[in-house]
């Protein structure tokens, strides 16, 4: 892992690359020892993951909860594009369970299914 400024370690569990007009994967999991790991698959099948040591970050912003704009509504370019399905956990998922997510989605099954 690389090391930030604060001494905090964080880990790149693989390179972004955004297939614009495809099928996407996104998840977001922030663990009770406020490690944050974000998630994107892509169609080929590949699941990327970036994990950080956020635990000293406040992440109540006063601001409304908002997809595709930051809250305040004022953002120049708003999200473009369609959201399939959209979930809410009331725990961290593991790894393992965000990659059964995303294996579902990859096959065309709902989170029901």
């Amino acid at each position: 892992g690389k090391q930030r400024k604060d001494g905090k370690r964080r880990e790149d569990l693989g390179v972004y690359n955004p297939d614009f007009g495809q099928w996407t994967f996104y998840a977001a999991t922030r663990g009770a020892d406020g490690v944050v790991r974000f998630y994107q698959g892509r169609r080929d099948g590949q699941l990327y993951c970036v994990a950080d040591d956020l635990s000293d970050i406040a992440f109540d912003t006063g601001m409304p909860f908002c997809i595709g704009q930051d809250g305040r509504g004022v953002a120049e370019y708003a999200f473009v594009g369609d959201v399939d399905e959209f979930a809410i956990w009331t725990r961290t998922l593991a790894h393992d369970e965000v990659r059964r997510v995303f294996n579902a989605g990859l096959a065309g099954k709902g989170l029901q299914e």
